[in-house]
């Protein structure tokens, strides 16, 4: 089974094999061309021997939807745009379920799964959000700038900040 999360800056997707993630790739969701061919590349690698090739995604950019939806047709398989209009199971929410992202409810389904009754998810992105989970219910959330993008604007608007370069620690 192949999972795409489609979010502003990135799509990250993944080949899932009984219950073990087993291939991650991350691809710019901003360049279309690049996202297309690069998408593309990945349904052609996938290993096509079971006939139930199946793709699950969630998508916070919706103009990438009929394109992703494209070429998993073209690649013969089937799959589910996971959306809050059409959830797979119940999920306990006391919020606004218009104001909730696929991302969003992504992180519900797993956080379920792991049967994790309270917590509050942080998830960094273009925008840093943060859900709150009480009694394995959603009670809502925080969208605020993500830390580039804050640290991008701070540094534009007081001068006294240096511009520096975020780099990913190991």
């Amino acid at each position: 089974m192949i999972l795409i999360d489609v979010g502003n800056t990135n799509t990250v997707i993944g080949t899932y094999s009984g219950k073990k993630l087993i291939k991650i790739k991350r691809i710019k969701t901003t360049n279309l061309k690049n996202f297309s061919s690069k998408i593309e590349n990945y349904f052609k690698s996938y290993n096509k021997s079971n006939k139930n090739n199946f793709c699950i995604f969630s998508s916070v950019v919706p103009k990438i939807n009929s394109l992703l939806k494209f070429i998993i047709k073209k690649n013969n398989f089937n799959f589910f745009n996971l959306n809050m209009n059409n959830l797979p199971f119940k999920l306990n929410i006391k919020y606004d379920k218009k104001k909730i992202g696929a991302d969003r409810i992504a992180n519900l389904i797993a956080i379920n799964n792991y049967k994790i009754r309270n917590c509050i998810i942080i998830d960094f992105g273009t925008a840093t959000t943060f859900d709150v989970i009480i009694n394995k219910t959603y009670l809502g959330g925080v969208i605020a700038p993500g830390v580039k993008l804050s640290l991008e604007n701070l540094s534009n608007k007081a001068s006294l900040i240096p511009k520096i370069k975020l780099s990913k620690i190991s």
